[in-house]
């Protein structure tokens, strides 16, 4: 039984390509959505305020809390039951860390489609999560599914 979805979302198309699947299968499931947005640590090397409160008001969370307000409105409009919530460090750790604390049944992300070198030169928080040891579903939502 399906009763809470966690949505991680980078503000991308596929991303709210998830959103629309994670609230159609929340209707019919009468779950709940958590949305999350993982800033990633790396980012910080890049940042010229050295101190983690700085970066915590950063443009990167910044972007963060966007995305995931933007979810959440979408979400609210169908009436599902959403909460939200950004993270910082590495995005599969932090996502598999909030689907394990939060006991979520199953993880719903938007795939960016990339194959090959592309794929292998980029890296991809989709495959890094499906990896991780955990016992949680990972739902892909492909580019061009129909909702």
């Amino acid at each position: 039984m399906i009763k809470k979805i966690l949505l991680p979302t980078d503000g991308s198309d596929r991303s709210m390509d998830a959103v629309r699947y994670a609230i159609s299968l929340a209707k019919q499931t009468n779950a709940s959505i958590l949305v999350l947005s993982v800033v990633d640590e790396r980012f910080k090397s890049i940042e010229t305020a050295p101190d983690p409160v700085a970066f915590m008001e950063s443009a990167f969370v910044e972007s963060a809390k966007t995305y995931v307000e933007a979810a959440e409105n979408e979400i609210k409009k169908e009436g599902v039951t959403v909460d939200k919530s950004v993270r910082i460090g590495i995005p599969a750790v932090e996502i598999v860390k909030e689907a394990e604390k939060s006991e979520v049944d199953l993880i719903i992300m938007g795939s960016h489609g990339r194959t090959g070198l592309q794929s292998a030169l980029l890296g991809s928080v989709t495959m890094s999560v499906i990896h991780r040891e955990t016992n949680i579903p990972v739902l892909i939502v492909r580019k061009g599914v129909k909702i």
